[in-house]
């Protein structure tokens, strides 16, 4: 019985605000802005809440007066952005076995951001910060000094979230002799 009222929390529950609407870097208090007291707001089924940058949350519960709590019924999707890829390493150098490491991802954004106190219940919805971005690979030169090999690193892959970030520019490597060859 417990699982069944989980799955289905509208049984006997007072809802005060419904989100039925996909909405993007969505301030609750731009539409809600209830009186001090307990308030149950649900998130409906197929509703995607979704940020479109890694600063910005999905949803915010915004400028909301003392006394407001806020208890979230999650059925939609409540997403933050991926983070952006790191670029591959660059080299220039004469010396085989030089290596240049690509350079850090970066983190994804926050998808629920609480400026009140807030119960979040997720039932068959779902509550994702964007992932972070994969880190670029290492640009290195192997070989010879006479004959060297050059080997350019990919950039890294941009972190999973509402909506996916860029991955990172490619690495370079070369000599001082040689033109540069990208990953």
């Amino acid at each position: 019985v417990i699982s069944r009222l989980f799955q289905d929390p509208l049984i006997g529950l007072t809802v005060d605000f419904v989100i039925n609407q996909n909405k993007e870097n969505y301030d609750l208090s731009t539409e809600f802005t209830p009186p001090p007291g307990h308030h149950v707001v649900i998130i409906e089924r197929g509703t995607t809440i979704g940020s479109t940058s890694t600063s910005i949350p999905a949803i915010t519960t915004g400028s909301q007066s003392a006394g407001v709590t806020f208890e979230f019924i999650i059925l939609g999707s409540v997403l933050g952005m991926g983070g952006a890829g790191g670029d591959g390493g660059a080299i220039n150098s004469d010396m085989p076995s030089d290596t240049e490491p690509g350079n850090n991802g970066f983190d994804g954004g926050d998808a629920f951001h609480a400026t009140v106190d807030c119960i979040i219940k997720v039932g068959s919805g779902a509550l994702w910060a964007g992932g972070g971005g994969a880190a670029g690979g290492a640009s290195y030169i192997a070989g010879t000094v006479t004959n060297p090999i050059l080997r350019p690193g990919n950039g890294g892959s941009g972190g999973q979230g509402y909506s996916t970030s860029i991955g990172g520019e490619s690495g370079k490597a070369q000599t001082p002799t040689s033109s540069p060859i990208e990953g």
